[in-house]
């Protein structure tokens, strides 16, 4: 996935297909665990994460090799705007415990123009 703009305090669902070496879809079954981690900078220690989805809160195993992050307008709502610009990371531990970064980007932070739910 390409680096991702959100909208603040709004919901959204990002899907990722993930591959193995050979370019095929990847076994999930075989994932002990899956995490999409934000924070505002690579560095930061891990008591800085400004929130973290892990499987089966927050995140879903679809079918083989596709996944489902579901963030929620609360995760994003008391980001300070200016820390818009922010990195993330989606890692997978296998049954034998690798762990595996398969995607890392930038997390944009956005402000919708309408603040309110739409009428």
């Amino acid at each position: 996935m390409p680096p991702i703009t959100h909208y603040k305090g709004k919901d959204a669902v990002y899907r990722w297909e993930l591959t193995d070496h050979r370019n095929a879809l990847a076994d999930l079954s075989e994932a002990q665990a899956i995490s999409f981690t934000v924070k505002e900078q690579v560095t930061d220690a891990d008591e800085h994460i400004l929130f973290e989805k892990t499987l089966g809160d927050g995140i879903t195993i679809v079918d083989d090799g596709s996944i489902d992050v579901t963030i929620v307008g609360a995760d994003t709502a008391g980001i300070a705007t200016e820390t818009a610009h922010l990195v993330y990371d989606l890692q997978v531990v296998t049954k034998s415990g690798q762990v595996r970064v398969v995607e890392h980007d930038t997390f944009t932070l956005a402000l919708p123009v309408k603040q309110g739910t739409p009428t």
